[in-house]
């Protein structure tokens, strides 16, 4: 428990203290007002270690609370919990998870720096005579780096790389401080060091890489490689997780200076003194008191449930990965031909047109309602009560119609899927548009930006599906082509989502790979499809001799977005024929159930693998009912 502070009311003294509470998934800190007689046993709903203290006295000067079991707790104390012990294995987590990430990093051929930022509960555990934490850090990143198994003589000197930001006065005083406006002199000082400083602390040749820094740094600091937070202090405001965390929520820059958006790397690491679930439950609520929606927050994934996948070696180094990975590591850009005529009659005809009938001339909007009053004389009319009806059409005179091509021609460079046609080309499909139904062309008098609207998306949708047949892939100079190490670095994390009411069977995790055939010895899904068919490649063992769930690194470029395909297989059948396989796994085989944009990068996927340098790659889409879908050849 933590005593934060005494307060008189009405001649009768109280406490202000945070204590456990006993919670579904373990214990869950609370704030509590105690008075004499207060049972701490009670208040935390049973936990033991409050048996027996129950509040005796409190004292003012000094400030202090004494309990039934005389034990006695000043303002600013905790007790029950050794904190030093805590920070201990919140500084060591921090440190193991920043090596852990710049060795990550580094596998990924990322020129990034990693950057670690603890938050100290009080100047004074940094600097001073009695300041315990530069020796707690030191000794712990040297068992860490040896933990690692780096080279003892690459060790840096633990001083050398950890760096503080703290107010200070102008003798240069290091102060304490709690986010009040007199504070504000001091904080400044430290956020312009920050700033001024922020370019140095991202280049490689400078070793300091740990931040340790008093305040929650608000607007006035960003950097942009943090990756791990350490929080060696409680929360004490409403805002001040998000805050914190905050300052690791920037897309990393590379030692050029440019952003990398990775999202392999792209993970906030954040070491709490607190529950997984009363963080999570505490951030929440604090998007939600700042406007933000229930469950703006939940994307934060329990560091609890951390699997590590590792890359087998045996597997990476053997001739079948090899020869797999030289038929499908090509990078490819593509050409398309569209004959204009064509593609103006199939416009035309669209069905995507269907939306012109429905177009009315532009007219005021009128809404009636009768005004309710409560007693205070507030309207409290609901919504529901408000009718609508149209009033005096629009009328546009002495002004000249809108050039439709060049509105056509300014929505289809927007969109989800932006489009570049000639001005020629998008005139020729108006014409034939109005040519093919004259009603078509009526009803952009009525309202042409919608005119325009629908129009553009009709040539959208009917022009990318026209590439299919006129798109041709051609490989890209062999030095761009995919790095396998690059690709497939040797150890991920991955947080798996874990079971919860309502969801037993949560439709993306990690499983294990019994069978050996998995590149890495846990296998990664995003369906429950895809893991029912990572258990039929791990349990055939006598036709595929490995796969691989392919990470999203690996992407095929198309006119609807990258693309990253599921799995790259070895497969050999009764020793004759070796074949080696690209497969999407979906719910279906028909596409049309697709969503239109996964349709059509299946589409063009099989265009690109039909283009690989060593001949066509074998590449479909299928079920974990259908399987593989080895086509058997018959044999000469």
């Amino acid at each position: 428990m933590h005593i934060s502070k005494v307060r008189s009311k009405r001649k009768t003294l109280f406490v202000e203290a945070v204590i456990d509470r006993k919670h579904a998934d373990g214990a869950q800190r609370v704030q509590v007002v105690l008075q004499n007689g207060s049972d701490l046993f009670d208040l935390s709903d049973g936990l033991p270690q409050y048996r027996g203290m129950e509040v005796d006295r409190i004292d003012r000067k000094p400030d202090r609370v004494t309990f039934t079991n005389n034990q006695t707790i000043q303002v600013g104390e905790e007790a029950g919990v050794d904190r030093q012990l805590v920070w201990r294995d919140q500084i060591r987590h921090t440190i193991r998870q920043h090596l852990a990430r710049q060795d990550q990093i580094d596998a990924a051929g990322h020129d990034v720096k990693t950057l670690s930022l603890f938050f100290v509960e009080q100047v004074a555990d940094y600097v001073g005579d009695e300041a315990v934490l530069p020796g707690m850090f030191d000794e712990l990143f040297r068992e860490e780096w040896l933990r690692a198994g780096k080279p003892e003589n690459q060790m840096p000197d633990p001083a050398s790389v950890r760096v503080s930001y703290f107010p200070s006065t102008k003798t240069g005083v290091l102060k304490d401080t709690k986010g009040r406006a007199s504070d504000a002199e001091f904080e400044s000082r430290a956020y312009q060091e920050i700033i001024a400083n922020k370019e140095l602390i991202l280049t490689k040749d400078n070793p300091r890489a740990f931040i340790f820094s008093h305040s929650a740094l608000k607007e006035g600091w960003d950097n942009p490689n943090v990756f791990q937070v350490g929080f060696l202090r409680h929360t004490r405001s409403d805002l001040e997780r998000r805050q914190q965390i905050g300052r690791g929520l920037r897309l990393p820059v590379n030692q050029a200076g440019r952003r990398v958006k990775d999202p392999a790397i792209n993970r906030l690491t954040l070491v709490v003194d607190e529950s997984f679930v009363e963080f999570r439950d505490g951030l929440n609520a604090e998007y939600e008191a700042a406007g933000g929606s229930k469950g703006e927050a939940t994307e934060l994934e329990n560091a609890d449930n951390e699997v590590l996948v590792r890359r087998r070696p045996e597997l990476f180094d053997s001739d079948e990965f090899r020869e797999l990975w030289k038929r499908i590591r090509y990078k490819a850009r593509y050409r398309v031909s569209i004959i204009p005529d064509s593609l103006a009659t199939v416009v035309a005809g669209s069905d995507h047109l269907d939306d012109l009938r429905f177009i009315q001339r532009r007219a005021n909007v009128v809404q009636s309602a009768t005004l309710e009053y409560d007693e205070h004389g507030h309207v409290i009319t609901d919504e529901e009560a408000v009718s609508e009806n149209r009033g005096e059409r629009v009328l546009v005179t002495g002004q000249r119609l809108p050039d439709v091509v060049q509105l056509i021609e300014e929505q289809l460079q927007y969109g989800k899927f932006p489009l570049q046609l000639t001005r020629q080309t998008i005139a020729n499909i108006v014409e034939h548009i109005i040519t093919f139904d004259r009603d078509y062309g009526r009803y952009v008098l009525d309202d042409p930006e919608r005119w325009a609207r629908i129009v553009a998306n009709a040539i959208r949708w009917e022009t990318i599906e026209q590439m299919v047949d006129g798109i041709n892939y051609e490989p890209v100079d062999e030095a761009e082509w995919y790095d396998a190490e690059v690709v497939f670095i040797d150890v991920e994390t991955k947080t798996p989502p874990q079971p919860a009411k309502g969801n037993a069977d949560p439709q993306s995790g990690v499983i294990s790979d019994d069978g050996g055939r998995s590149l890495y010895d846990h296998v990664d899904y995003d369906s429950h499809v895809e893991r029912a068919f990572a258990r039929q490649l791990s349990n055939d063992p006598d036709r595929v001799k490995l796969f691989t769930k392919l990470p999203r690194r690996f992407k095929v470029a198309t006119p609807v977005g990258e693309y990253a395909p599921d799995w790259a297989i070895v497969y050999e059948e009764n020793g004759v024929e070796r074949l080696y396989l690209v497969r999407e796994t979906k719910d279906t085989r028909n596409l049309d159930d697709l969503d239109w944009d996964e349709k059509m990068r299946i589409k063009f996927a099989k265009r690109h693998f039909g283009a690989a340098p060593l001949g066509p790659v074998d590449y479909l889409h299928t079920t974990d009912k259908d399987g593989l879908l080895v086509v058997r050849r018959s044999r000469e």
